[in-house]
C-alpha cells in the first residue's frame, strides 16, 4: 500500500517536471534579442538551469518510479 502510493508521487512529479520544463522550453524561444544583452543572459542561464533541473527531476522519478515497477 504504500509502495503504491510513492509509485503515484513520483509519477506526479514526473508528470509536473516535463509540464515546467516545456515551459522554460518556451521562455528560452521567447527570449530573443532584447536592449540589454547581460539581462538577456542572465535570463537564459537562470532558465537552462530551471531547464537541466526539470530533466533531472523527470530522469530520477522516472528511474525510481519503474525500478520499484520492476522490483515488485
Amino acid at each position: 500500500m504504500e509502495l503504491v502510493y510513492w509509485m503515484s508521487t513520483f509519477r506526479t512529479m514526473t508528470a509536473e517536471s516535463s509540464m515546467l520544463t516545456g515551459f522554460t522550453f518556451a521562455g528560452m524561444r521567447a527570449a530573443q534579442g532584447g536592449s540589454y544583452p547581460v539581462l538577456n543572459m542572465f535570463y537564459l542561464a537562470v532558465t537552462a538551469c530551471s531547464m537541466g533541473f526539470g530533466l533531472l527531476c523527470i530522469s530520477t522519478a522516472t528511474f525510481v518510479s519503474t525500478h520499484t515497477l520492476l522490483s515488485l
